[in-house]
Formats: structure tokens, sequence, C-alpha cells
């Protein structure tokens, strides 16, 4: 029963986007443009890829990575599963929030925005084409969310080349894409102030999950980054990505948020077989704070998946700080803390 419910909260969290077809420029806000991904680019299911894009009034570039839950078996990949989002969702519906809202305290009111879209399934990070099998049916997913993010960056790179400053930020599944593709970014713009935040994709992984082998991502990581030429598989983790970027790049500040009970992301903890998401969230928070002198963690109370692109962004705070003031402070290149809550049950609000 407890699955099943967590299914259903999925799908409503997440499934939104589940067979939107490709946008049209008269259905986009305006300033909003679709661009199609081209050859080499897809959906899980084969279909177009396409990314967004909305021209600010200044020349700060904000790169966020679109959410939209995540597969890696017949069970979680078939096209009834809802653990996953098939279609790139478009901004008229679901990105007049949070940050991308038009009001005067955003902190990234006239930024230039490229919304790299994710509809395949991997995190963004995936370059695989996988056949599953569910209740004898056998299904194709294409896992190649690297070559669409690359695909978007290599046309914002064109698009905007020479931005003053840059935050690269990303929620749930695009969490994980905004730290995965951030060197690529940061090595195209040396020199350009940046910040980073991963918005609700902490990475805890159950121990013998295979999802990483078969959207293909060890094989980028080895090809890709001197680091992890050598990359032994059972010793990776999100952690050590943060790792080896923030090492790469010490002047740029990363971080993450999230709630301590987020009720997804220790839904899917749970789908790969782990238990005490909460304890395990802390611990890697923790490792990557003590071990890396520019990475903070923002953590407040309650079970809310994702805040970016909500209401929330602008009421909820932790030990005090309002959440939207930390965002600012990080993306002007300010010195911030790591903050926690302290009664963790329910969300710290503004007053």
């Amino acid at each position: 029963m407890k699955r099943i419910i967590g299914i259903v909260i999925l799908c409503m969290v997440i499934g939104t986007g589940l067979g939107i077809s490709l946008s049209r420029a008269d259905d986009l806000p305006s300033g909003v443009i679709a661009v199609d991904g081209g050859e080499g680019t897809s959906c899980a299911d084969g279909s177009p890829y396409q990314f967004f894009s909305r021209e600010g009034q200044g020349d700060a570039l904000l790169i966020y990575f679109e959410g939209g839950g995540a597969c890696w078996d017949g069970s979680t990949c078939n096209p009834r599963a809802g653990t996953y989002k098939k279609a790139p969702d478009d901004l008229l519906r679901l990105y007049g929030g949070g940050i991308f809202a038009s009001r005067p305290e955003n902190p990234f009111q006239g930024y230039d925005i490229v919304l790299v879209s994710y509809c395949t399934g991997d995190v963004h990070m995936g370059d695989a084409v996988q056949e599953y099998t569910y209740q004898g049916k056998t299904f194709t997913i294409a896992h190649r969310g690297y070559a669409n993010a690359q695909r978007a960056l290599a046309w914002a790179f064109e698009k905007y080349p020479s931005p003053s400053r840059i935050f690269i930020t990303g929620s749930s599944a695009g969490s994980y894409g905004a730290i995965f593709h951030a060197s690529t970014i940061l090595e195209h713009y040396q020199g350009v102030p940046a910040a980073h935040l991963g918005d609700s994709g902490v990475g805890v992984i159950g121990d013998g999950w295979e999802g990483l082998s078969r959207w293909g991502v060890y094989d980028i990581l080895r090809t890709h980054w001197k680091e992890f030429k050598n990359l032994t598989e059972a010793d990776f983790g999100i952690n050590q990505l943060y790792t080896v970027t923030a090492k790469r790049f010490p002047e740029v500040t990363f971080s993450q948020y999230t709630t301590k009970g987020d009720r997804v992301q220790a839904f899917f903890y749970e789908l790969m077989g782990g238990t005490d998401w909460t304890t395990h969230m802390e611990a890697q928070l923790q490792e990557l704070n003590d071990g890396l002198p520019n990475f903070r963690y923002f953590v407040t109370g309650g079970d809310l998946h994702t805040v970016l692109n909500l209401p929330q962004f602008y009421t909820y705070q932790s030990e005090g700080i309002p959440l939207r003031d930390w965002v600012e402070a990080l993306s002007k290149g300010a010195p911030v803390k790591s903050l926690h809550c302290t009664n963790c049950t329910v969300p710290e609000l503004v007053n």
C-alpha cells in the first residue's frame, strides 16, 4: 500500500508533463522560445527533444536543468510507471513561479534563461538505449540526457557568449544534471563569476543500485573526466562528482537545498532498495561541508520536494535566514554559511 501511495504522489509531483506535445510558438509566454534539439537528441520514447530560452533585460545567465523523475528497470521505466517524464514540459504551464516569477524580489529578474528540458529518465546524465521488460512486454528507452543537455549548452554558449555572471541550477533530477554538467559550463565561461545550487537532489543511492550503469554514466565519466579515468563503479557516488567539480573550480561556491523529510527523494531511495533516507542525506551533506571549503547547504523542515519553481522559494527560511536572501547572496558571490533547521518537522517560514 505504501508503494502505491508513493507512486500516486510521484504522478502528482512529476507527472504533469506526461504526454505533452511539442510546444508551438503561440503557446509560449512572451519572450520564450522553444529550440529543437536536432540530430542525436531525443526523449525516452524516441520522440523529438526541445529546450527553452527566455532573453532577459541584462547580461547575467541562468542555466536551469528541469526535473522529472527517473527510471532504470522494467518496473520504473514501463510507459505506465509515472516515475519519469516522457516529454518536455512547457514554460507556460509550469514555470511562472519561484525564480521564474515576474516579481521585483526575484533575484533572477532580468536574467537570460536557458531551461534544459528533461524527458529521458536518466537525470540528464545518460547515453544508452536500453530494452526493459515488464509484465511480459518489452520496450525500448532512449536514455539520451547527456546528448540533450550538451546540445542545449552548445546552443547557450553561442546565444549568450559573454554573460557577466552565471547561475547553474536545477530541481530534482535537474539537480544532478546541474552538477554533472557544471564543469562543461564553467570551463566554457572561464573567469566569469558563477555559483551553483542543486535543488532537492542530494543523491543518496541504494547499495547495489544499477541505474548509473544502465544509463551509461560510468562510460561518460571515464571518457570525459580525467579524474574518473580509472573509475570503480562500486565506489562511485554523487558526492565524488561534487568533490571533483568543486576542486576543479575552487573559486565557485557549490551548494544544495533540501527539506529534511523530502518525500520524493525518500520514495526513490526506497525504490532503489534503501531505507532511512534522512540519515544518509544528513551524512552526505555533512561530508561535503566538512571536506570542501566551497560547498554549502540549506536544509529546512517539512517534506516538500523542490522549491525553486514554487512560491515557497519566497516563504521558506532556515536559522532565521530566508531562502530567497540566501540564494541571492550565493548568486552574487557573497559569502553564505550552511544552514540547518532546528525543528525540522515543519518548514520554518519567513515572518
